[in-house]
């Protein structure tokens, strides 16, 4: 069902098209004036509207969309118009351009309200906000804790300490009851725009990034260390021969001993892998299939099975630190990094928009016009940013060069 906002945005939309095209009812001219007495931003904007030029401007800025019939019939008339008087051809053109316009404009004049409302745009942008040191502890008792840069102590039921000091770094100071004893479960969840660290109560210590997940014992009971990942984290293992650490995903699980590797398996991707830095761990796919990594190794996960390549290891784990790192990394993958750390959306005008690869190091820590204008230097890709939504659309002024 669509929303009231949207039904609204759609009516006028519509609206407008028709207006322009010159078969508007008198309620749809009626809905236009109204919608034109609300501000002057909206008056230039239909003022502009109504220019051949500024609207084929538009069109043009437009023809990337997919799946758009209306337009390819709209160029070949426009062609065709060329050899007609003028005047013939200003209305023709309009008839046709209001076809494109009613599924473009449909959601609110959202996108052609770009050109118009800039420092909105910029005083919104300003307000995204780069990731921090923030997370939820979930205890046993089911009871949740947000966490951050605050000192925090707790004491679970089998006494095991877990402070959260004022770095933002989560210890678990553990004890152990032998292997009989109950293992008691607790959930770290880092929201979007968050990442946090903590160690775990054999010492070893875990890097979790945005929109990731960890579920864990409070104290390694049994012959193993088992933990459950969803999302990304970096493993620093505390050495224990006796007792193999065991990382579970949704796809695979990472065996080792004492050893650093970057795991990365969230929902909402097509693909993981696990990234060896030091050491050696072996990964076990749901298909059983096994395959020992050395560093320098990764083991890639995805729907054809698992495949071990070699790869720059800085590339896979930089994100811990200051920046993010990609080697010829489809943009789509690298926008949904941005959306989990900046809490973002993104919306493509284009889905062969995100076929675009990336090479090179983006800043974590800054503005996210910052991170969005490299982008844009290495591709024929623009981004605008209206609200909490990152618009990706493709750059007509650098792709006819």
């Amino acid at each position: 069902m669509m929303s009231k906002v949207t039904d609204k945005s759609f009516k006028i939309s519509f609206s407008i098209a028709r207006v322009i095209s010159g078969e508007a009812t008198v309620a749809e001219r009626r809905t236009v004036d109204e919608w034109l007495v609300v501000s002057e931003e909206n008056k230039r904007l239909f003022e502009r509207l109504q220019d051949e030029k500024e609207l084929v401007r538009k069109i043009e800025l437009y023809r990337t969309i997919d799946k758009r019939m209306a337009f390819k019939e709209f160029l070949r008339e426009k062609e065709r118009m060329e050899k007609v008087r003028r005047q013939r051809r200003i209305n023709r053109i309009f008839r046709y351009a209001a076809i494109l316009l009613i599924p473009l404009l449909v959601g609110g004049i959202y996108m052609l309200q770009q050109s118009f409302s800039g420092d909105e745009v910029m005083q919104v942008a300003s307000a995204i906000a780069h990731g921090d040191k923030r997370a939820v502890l979930r205890l046993s008792d089911g009871s949740a804790i947000e966490l951050g840069k605050d000192n925090v102590v707790l004491s679970e039921r089998n006494g095991t300490m877990i402070s959260n000091r004022n770095s933002g770094e989560l210890v678990y100071q553990g004890t152990t009851g032998g292997e009989d004893a109950k293992v008691i479960y607790n959930t770290l969840e880092i929201p979007a725009n968050g990442e946090f660290f903590m160690q775990l109560a054999d010492g070893s210590k875990v890097w979790l990034g945005a929109c990731s997940k960890l579920k864990y014992p409070v104290a390694f009971n049994g012959k193993t260390r088992e933990i459950y990942l969803e999302g990304e984290a970096f493993f620093e293992v505390a050495k224990n021969p006796d007792k193999p650490f065991i990382v579970k995903t949704k796809g695979f699980g990472v065996r080792a001993l004492g050893t650093s590797f970057n795991v990365m398996s969230y929902m909402d991707e097509t693909f993981a892998h696990t990234t060896l830095k030091t050491g050696k761990v072996e990964v076990t796919t749901r298909e059983q299939e096994k395959v020992v990594l050395t560093p320098g190794q990764q083991a890639y996960y995805s729907e054809h099975g698992v495949n071990v390549r070699e790869v720059d290891v800085e590339v896979y784990i930089a994100w811990m630190g200051n920046t993010f790192k990609f080697d010829k990394e489809n943009i789509d993958v690298i926008l949904r990094k941005i959306a989990r750390w900046y809490n973002v959306h993104i919306f493509y005008m284009n889905e062969n928009l995100k076929n675009y690869h990336f090479k090179g190091t983006l800043p974590k820590y800054t503005d996210i016009r910052d991170v969005l204008e490299l982008l844009e230097q290495t591709t024929n890709i623009k981004f605008e940013i209206k609200g909490n939504t990152v618009i990706v659309m493709q750059d007509l002024t650098r792709s006819n060069h």
